[in-house]
């Protein structure tokens, strides 16, 4: 009885620490994902965005909207969402939807999550909603490792385009999940399927493609499976998502934009393609390589912490799948940057980031989950190694815990470059504002730009005025309605505006300091 006793304590002790393990390291990701949403709460417009700012205000939603599918581009979600935002926001939209969108791809995540867990153990998806919350949170981990913050999960004209088409896709695969939750075909599911299909097929072409090839290993699943709700409803995601890319590239706006990068890059080839496929493949193995793998690490902790089960139940398939996510979308992401604009862009990439550093966890814990039911210590569990086992799992979840927190150093300077021109740019708006009711000319326009070596976003820049880019001072004059001809620009930064480098912000070796005309405080001027 004794032995029993102390096998059930044994047993009760291991739930309790893992439980606070899994609080721990649950509360250690909400640090990360935090400071991130703080660099977005802190953002002010930035080159595109007073563009929009300006056509907003001078068209409403119905005219923007159609000014933008005719002469911007035909990303018809991405045209609505900023003409909805600017609309009801401001230049607060530069604050707000950032931040809305980031909650609104946790809990996609979260949703996507609860359902696949749910699935596999057999029970309904209330129980498995605390589970699929925490590997969300979890999960976004890894937005604190992406190419660029900034550009990816702050800077408005890149987030209305790119982080919602991330949100989209994640609430598109649990609408997907749902519709094939039961053996029969459902109307109401596979509607609302349909509508998220056309929605997010209508923000970015590289999110496209990603949904189309899923859409396309789900119907293979479904024929041989033969499950004929997975075949409808991967039909349905196909065919609307192949009528929303087409829509697209129809659209008076698209093909503007392809005639001006006609003029601008060379002509495609089949070097486009290998060159795409080659970019993702290097980039993010180099990636296994820096502090980018924390990550990865958490969400293995994770994995094993909130779907233990699953994994155990099976093994081959996370590895299959996570090789999936790891693999297919960086490299299609790529392919399709390459033919269209010759380069991958650091906010085209946040998606891909994001499924790579999912993919490869579950390709560690599929792979050690496997591993583990082969080594007979672990498979027998005698009371004193399941001892030994737990206290030693506890041990590393706190310090992968530890990891998650320390996220938040690389993104110290995202935060910091992010403050200091939230200062500035208030400060040059009031004083914009000011001298334009008082008619002064000419009109002094400071320069803000984000000084951050791992931002891709164009500001007016310590240049005389003839080498600016003339479409960004344009917009600003637009906004505040002055003459850009009569605009005298600031060729110095004021006092304690300091340049951050974040070497470590960009894998592949692109300097992005070298946009901003310098490289330390004490030489930021008039190159």
């Amino acid at each position: 009885m004794s032995g029993d006793r102390r096998a059930r304590d044994a047993h009760r002790q291991g739930l309790v620490l893992g439980r606070w393990v899994s609080i721990v390291l649950v509360v250690a990701a909400v640090v990360p994902l935090s400071a991130i949403v703080v660099t977005q709460l802190l953002a002010r417009p930035i080159g595109d965005d007073y563009t929009w700012l300006a056509a907003s205000d001078d068209r409403g939603v119905a005219g923007f909207i159609t000014w933008f599918l005719t002469g911007v581009t035909g990303r018809y979600s991405n045209g609505a969402l900023m003409a909805v935002s600017l609309r009801v926001f401001g230049a607060h939209a530069a604050q707000v939807l950032p931040a809305l969108l980031l909650g609104a791809l946790v809990v996609g995540l979260a949703l996507c999550a609860a359902q696949v867990l749910a699935r596999v153990d057999a029970v309904a998806l209330p129980a498995r909603l605390k589970q699929g919350a925490a590997l969300a949170i979890v999960f976004s981990t890894a937005l604190a490792a992406v190419p660029s913050v900034y550009d990816g999960l702050v800077w408005f004209n890149a987030v209305a385009i790119f982080l919602a088409s991330m949100a989209a896709t994640a609430w598109l695969v649990a609408a997907y999940l749902w519709a094939t939750a039961r053996t029969r075909v459902r109307v109401v599911p596979l509607i609302v399927l349909g509508v998220l299909t056309i929605v997010t097929q209508g923000f970015a072409e590289s999110t496209g493609i990603i949904v189309l090839a899923g859409a396309g290993v789900m119907f293979l699943i479904g024929l041989v499976t033969r499950r004929a709700v997975d075949v409808v409803a991967s039909l349905t995601v196909g065919v609307l998502g192949a009528a929303g890319l087409i829509a697209v590239y129809l659209m008076p706006g698209t093909q503007s934009r392809l005639s001006i990068q006609d003029q601008i890059f060379p002509e495609n080839s089949v070097n486009a393609v290998l060159a795409g496929a080659g970019d993702a493949l290097r980039i993010q193995l180099t990636t296994l390589g820096s502090w980018r793998i924390l990550p990865v690490l958490v969400i293995v902790v994770a994995l094993h912490a909130f779907a233990r089960d699953a994994l155990r139940a099976h093994p081959v398939r996370a590895v299959v799948a996570g090789l999936g996510l790891a693999i297919v979308p960086s490299v299609l992401t790529c392919v399709t940057l390459y033919i269209t604009v010759q380069s991958s862009p650091y906010r085209a990439m946040t998606l891909s980031y994001l499924l790579f550093d999912i993919g490869i966890a579950l390709v560690a814990a599929g792979a050690l989950t496997a591993l583990a039911a082969r080594i007979p210590l672990l498979v027998a569990r005698p009371r004193g190694a399941s001892v030994v086992a737990r206290r030693a799992a506890a041990v590393v979840g706190l310090v992968v815990a530890a990891s998650a927190v320390l996220l938040v150093v690389p993104l110290s300077s995202v935060v910091q470059a992010t403050a200091e021109r939230a200062g500035l740019v208030d400060a040059r708006s009031a004083a914009l504002r000011a001298q334009v009711a008082a008619h002064t000319e000419p009109v002094r326009v400071e320069p803000a730009p984000l000084l951050l070596a791992s931002t891709e976003a164009s500001e007016i820049n310590y240049l005389p005025a003839d080498q600016q880019i003339g479409w960004v001072l344009g917009g600003l004059a637009d906004y505040f309605g002055f003459d850009p001809a009569q605009a005298e620009l600031g060729t110095q930064q004021p006092a304690g505006y300091c340049l951050g480098l974040d070497r470590s912000a960009y894998p592949d070796g692109r300097d992005l300091a070298a946009y901003f005309g310098a490289v330390r405080c004490d030489a930021l001027l008039t190159r």
